[in-house]
């Protein structure tokens, strides 16, 4: 008989601390989304370094987002008192350094997961092995791992997400009418210099459509694809057409 898992379905507060690069954050996206199926009825709180909330603001996996950084010599003391704020129930560590495990040891959380690794075990209530393996894990299969172990779930969709606010999506909706932009006639281009094709067509024109909303988000975007030689060439003419969309604006 399987034991339970440390993050029991009926956790009413959890904390999970997000990682702290842009790609692992996307890649933890999976985890999130599992983690809001498995508890529901939950308040689910993020600490995350500032801009990464902005990165995951269009999500439905928290309740709270918490901007903060653990940087400093008395970084991790002043972010557990920020957590015993809350009062978490249990806590779910993504990120790999020493100082994010003291934190929360700091905060005095009653059930800490993480993966044990760079001596922090110690400092965990629950430890998940890392598996030793001859190639380097994917981040996906990694968190997904952490999920299983934490939250106690069989199958994870592997499918990174992101989104846009309700705020975010008005906005876009406004410049593209301000401007007469067809984003449909764009993808339509996009398509037809064999570029891009389908739903990730529509997607480029967008984010490049409204960059004056989701720039940072762009520029997150394109650390993430720039290996993409077709994603490249597309980047070059992205100046020209947001000066394009500004002059239409009148910006």
């Amino acid at each position: 008989m399987s034991s339970p898992p440390p993050i029991a379905p009926d956790t009413e507060r959890l904390l999970i601390i997000c990682p702290s690069w842009v790609g692992d954050a996307v890649m933890a996206t999976p985890l999130l989304r599992a983690a809001r199926t498995r508890l529901p009825g939950a308040r689910i709180i993020g600490l995350m370094r500032p801009g990464i909330d902005e990165l995951l603001a269009g999500l439905p996996s928290f309740d709270e987002r918490i901007a903060t950084d653990l940087r400093g010599l008395f970084g991790p003391a002043r972010v557990a008192r920020e957590i015993r704020r809350r009062c978490p129930q249990a806590a779910l560590l993504l990120p790999n350094s020493f100082r994010s495990a003291l934190c929360l040891w700091l905060s005095g959380t009653p059930t800490r997961v993480g993966y044990d690794r760079d001596g922090r075990g110690r400092l965990l209530t629950h430890r998940h092995a890392v598996v030793r393996a001859d190639r380097p894990t994917p981040l996906l299969d990694y968190y997904a791992s952490l999920a299983t172990f934490a939250l106690g779930a069989a199958e994870i969709d592997p499918r990174p997400q992101l989104a846009v606010t309700e705020a975010e999506a008005a906005e876009a909706e406004r410049l593209l009418a301000v401007a007469q932009v067809n984003l449909v006639d764009t993808t339509a281009v996009f398509e037809n210099w064999g570029l891009f094709s389908g739903g990730f067509a529509a997607a480029i024109a967008i984010l490049l459509l409204i960059d004056a909303v989701l720039l940072p988000r762009l520029v997150r975007i394109r650390l993430l694809l720039v290996g993409h030689r077709r994603l490249r060439l597309l980047l070059r003419g992205h100046r020209a057409l947001r000066l394009q969309l500004a002059d239409q604006l009148g910006a």
